[in-house]
């Protein structure tokens, strides 16, 4: 037969302050709004020179720059992309300028191929 004592130290609960939820504010939605950040998900098989058809750039828009470097001015966005989207596995961060805005475009690149 085995007999087990347990020894407890007196447990003393004291009740400071209770909490209130505090509720998120709504972030009011505007109509036409662009979101800061876009993500597009590049599955495998898609040619690098394909990537900016992609992007759905709006009207007015442009690339502006590719990994926080200013794009080329002398070669067409598209094929700087392309070049830099040809090694999978990776990811291109993209800066979309506009008249009225600028908005980031992450790239998530899965086995582009050549082109």
């Amino acid at each position: 037969m085995v007999l087990l004592v347990l020894v407890f130290s007196p447990l003393q609960i004291r009740h400071v302050q209770e909490l209130q939820p505090v509720a998120p504010a709504p972030v009011p939605c505007v109509a036409g709004r662009v979101p800061p950040l876009a993500v597009v998900d590049v599955a495998p098989g898609v040619a690098p020179s394909g990537i900016v058809e992609l992007l759905h750039l709006r009207p007015g828009e442009h690339i502006a720059q590719v990994n926080d470097r200013a794009l080329d001015e002398d070669l067409p966005p598209g094929l700087q992309i392309a070049e830099l989207a040809s090694r999978p596995g990776g990811f291109l961060d993209l800066t979309v300028s506009s008249p009225s805005a600028e908005r980031r475009v992450l790239v998530l690149l899965h086995g582009a191929r050549a082109r």
